[in-house]
């Protein structure tokens, strides 16, 4: 099969300034307040936990005014043929289950740049899948308690989520291969949930300034198969000569 490549960086992305509305993906904070790339030099397996971040910011046009809950979806993408041991999560995996969670709290810990808009009430759940040998996936929700909403104004950035990955089992005896592997992390989309009456859910997968983040530096590229007219996104370890700053929504926006 003979497949094209397409490599996206971050010079021609910022030719025209994003709008100010959609998602983002970052280490540490939202948006351009946190990195699009985190390093670990895989020498501990203790430490604080690094804090993958997602925000949303509501467009004019989104009337998200009782929201109550929300949920999203994050590709993990490998570099290498086989996912790395270091990112197979779950019961019956090298990490285990406990070293990756989430919380939907930022009033203890912070981050404090954007605006939380679930103060402390909100509950929720992660799940993870393999998806091929290559992928896997982040699916996580969030609910306020019954009878209680929230509303979400049009350019502000709001924290979501908060996804916690633990440094276990990244050095020796028991360690899982690849930490020092390079990954990319997608943002697939952000859905904001309201009482069932009003029949109105907005789904957002529209990138604001960022919503890939890398594991050690990568890029996000597509193969192109023009022969069986079939594509696809991949991820590749970072080079000195590409900007390693990439939207998933411009990798879309080739194909529309």
């Amino acid at each position: 099969m003979k497949r094209s490549l397409l490599l996206i960086c971050a010079i021609p992305l910022f030719l025209v300034a994003p709008a100010r509305a959609g998602i983002n993906l970052s280490w540490d904070d939202c948006g351009t307040s946190g990195a699009s790339r985190q390093e670990f030099a895989c020498n501990t397996n203790t430490g604080a936990a690094f804090n993958l971040i997602g925000s949303i910011t509501p467009s004019p046009s989104t009337t998200a005014e009782q929201v109550v809950g929300a949920s999203a979806t994050i590709a993990v993408l490998g570099t290498q043929a086989q996912l790395p041991d270091w990112w197979k999560f779950g019961f019956s995996e090298c990490r285990g289950s406990a070293a990756l969670s989430v919380t939907f709290d930022f009033q203890e810990a912070g981050p404090y740049t954007c605006v939380d808009p679930w103060v402390t009430r909100a509950q929720g759940w992660l799940t993870y899948e393999i998806v091929s040998p290559m992928n896997a996936r982040i699916r996580l929700s969030t609910a306020l308690p019954q009878g209680e909403t929230v509303a979400l104004e049009s350019g502000t950035e709001y924290y979501i989520f908060k996804v916690r990955i633990a440094r276990s089992r990244s050095t020796g005896t028991g360690a899982c291969a690849g930490c020092s592997a390079a990954a990319c992390l997608l943002l697939e989309h952000i859905t904001l949930f309201q009482p069932v009456e009003l029949a109105n859910d907005p789904i957002d997968t529209n990138p604001q300034d960022n919503n890939v983040a890398t594991w050690h530096g990568a890029y996000v590229f597509i193969w192109h198969d023009r022969e069986h007219g079939q594509w696809g996104i991949g991820c590749a370890p970072d080079q000195p000569t590409r900007a390693g700053r990439s939207t998933w929504g411009a990798v879309k926006s080739l194909y529309r």
